[in-house]
């Protein structure tokens, strides 16, 4: 089974975010996903940054099935919030995976309702040369079967939400954002005997040169679940760990990003295009939980603090009045402005995203102003095997 898109004329703009809705083959009955690999346009190698195939959990109707344009664009229907259950992700440099003989992830077989589904997938376009007349119909092949496995795989999002909250100074060689998925989270959406991680995928864009996730269970242990210190954002393979790591409810996984801004001039911010930044894992799992997404942010209310001190004690152009890029832009980035944000960083409270695949936050839980993890004063477990590629 594949999902592409089809004949897309590629905007000539530096980025763009496509979607496109996709009728897929109807199965009546239950199937496992078993694997994917990407299915590249020829003349697109360099131009798919990255892509992700989400399953639409709800029935769509007729005004959304169609829909084949920029993710951001005015008439994109409301109707696609319900497709964020995310079956398959590739970026730059990555083959593709298949999963351990007893797991695959679970596709079709809607009791009751039509055998039909879809999914979205949303690519994104890196148009550094603003070149007109490319196009492109990339996506992924899955594999199936019809003979289920014992267990159903899912896909957890880690690390920071893509928003101008975060940010890196220019000319950092090695700056550090960390992004939270707090026991809090874990409780709630895991179940009571836990997940088992199998495989790992980093992200960030063009700056990132460390990426690394801890996997911490508060008073008994720290260790690493995926650490890879000479990251390249044009190599984001998929990693099988050499053996399951089994996370409970009431752990915490903390994603680190190290990036290298030496050569830039003005602050990077987080966000979507390719010279904003993000820090993300991608772990595969099973049995699946409820839990599609577990990221954090720094709090508005932490923000707000930040940017009185840059004014008040550091004489910067900070304002209640600006945006939060208006305010980072208006910082003249010295050493102590540098080690305020650090401290921010590593002190102020958080907002912590925890969703299921229907895209809402689990509910029960005011997820503002929590507490970060500090895991530092526990030694790391170290591993003396190499994860396979």
């Amino acid at each position: 089974m594949e999902v592409r898109v089809s004949g897309v004329q590629v905007p000539s703009s530096e980025t763009t975010y496509w979607c496109r809705v996709v009728r897929l083959p109807e199965m009546r009955e239950q199937h496992h996903i078993i694997g994917y690999e990407p299915v590249i346009s020829k003349g697109s190698e360099g131009l798919v940054h990255h892509l992700e195939v989400f399953l639409c959990v709800e029935d769509l109707s007729e005004s959304v099935r169609d829909y084949d344009a920029p993710c951001n664009s005015e008439t994109k229907p409301l109707g696609m919030t319900s497709c964020r259950k995310v079956i398959g992700a590739w970026a730059m440099g990555a083959t593709g995976i298949f999963y351990p003989s007893e797991a695959g992830l679970p596709i079709g077989g809607r009791s009751g309702r039509s055998g039909t589904q879809y999914a979205v997938i949303e690519l994104h376009y890196n148009n550094a040369a603003g070149k007109s007349g490319l196009v492109d119909s990339s996506g992924l092949r899955f594999y199936l079967t019809r003979r289920l496995r014992k267990f159903d795989v899912g896909i957890i999002e880690l690390g920071l939400d893509y928003l101008p909250y975060s940010a890196v100074p220019p000319g950092e060689p090695r700056f550090e954002l960390t992004g939270f998925c707090l026991p809090k989270c874990t409780n709630e959406g895991l179940p009571p005997d836990g997940i088992k991680i199998f495989a790992s995928q980093l992200h960030t864009h063009t700056t990132g040169v460390r990426v690394k996730t801890i996997h911490h269970r508060p008073r008994h242990f720290v260790r690493v679940l995926n650490d890879d210190k000479h990251y390249s954002p044009h190599f984001q393979e998929i990693r099988l760990l050499p053996e399951p790591i089994r996370v409970l409810p009431g752990d915490a996984l903390v994603t680190t990003c190290t990036f290298d801004t030496s050569k830039r001039r003005n602050v990077t911010l987080g966000g979507l295009t390719i010279n904003n930044e993000m820090c993300l894992n991608y772990v595969f799992y099973y049995p699946k939980s409820q839990l599609e997404l577990c990221k954090s942010i720094v709090s508005d209310n932490t923000l707000d603090r930040f940017f009185k001190k840059m004014n008040v004690l550091y004489g910067a152009e900070t304002s209640r009045k600006k945006t939060i890029e208006e305010n980072y832009q208006s910082i003249e980035w010295g050493r102590m402005e540098v080690a305020a944000l650090k401290h921010m960083y590593r002190t102020g409270r958080i907002h912590q995203s925890c969703n299921s695949s229907s895209g809402v936050e689990i509910s029960g839980h005011n997820w503002d102003n929590l507490k970060p993890i500090d895991y530092r004063n526990q030694e790391p477990e170290t591993r003396d095997y190499r994860l396979h590629i």
